[in-house]
């Protein structure tokens, strides 16, 4: 059985989909970090070791993976970030004090490293020069609007929690 590869197209808007969620990831943490705070009794100093994690995980790991990149499948590195990324963000909202949530939100930078350190490549490589810039601008877009979209839903969940 034959496998089918996605078109430029479905490959954009799902990896377009993926960098909204990683944003909307990203941010959400900075809208709850009072409540946090408060859940764990954290300094402010300790509160801002969230993102710190988080960034040490990405700082660290995407050039690995940029080298990796040009090595391997860029789909499976990807598929492995996005795995790694999940279940960070799942275990984070699991953490039961201030260690582990550092260890989870070092995952979740991990595995947005990979992701996004890839992503704009394979996009490259499906679109031509014609189309290219277009195609990229519109994976960036999610930039802005999954941050946005963190802000507002870390609201929603802690009205609710």
């Amino acid at each position: 059985m034959k496998v089918r590869s996605l078109s430029p197209f479905w490959l954009l808007v799902i990896l377009t989909g993926l960098n909204l969620f990683n944003y909307l990831d990203r941010y959400v943490v900075n809208q709850v970090a009072e409540d946090i705070r408060g859940e764990f009794g954290l300094t402010d100093g300790q509160a801002g070791r969230i993102n710190t994690a988080f960034m040490i995980g990405y700082f660290f790991t995407a050039p690995l993976f940029g080298y990796l990149g040009d090595r391997m499948s860029r789909k499976w590195l990807i598929a492995a970030g996005i795995f790694v990324w999940s279940l960070g963000t799942v275990l984070s909202g699991f953490a039961s004090g201030f260690i582990s949530l550092l260890t989870f939100r070092i995952l979740v930078g991990l595995g947005e490293a990979s992701y996004a350190t890839i992503s704009p490549s394979l996009i490259s490589d499906s679109y031509g020069p014609a189309r290219r810039n277009n195609a990229l601008t519109l994976f960036y877009v999610a930039i802005p609007v999954g941050a946005a979209l963190g802000y507002f839903v870390g609201a929603q969940v802690g009205m609710v929690w």
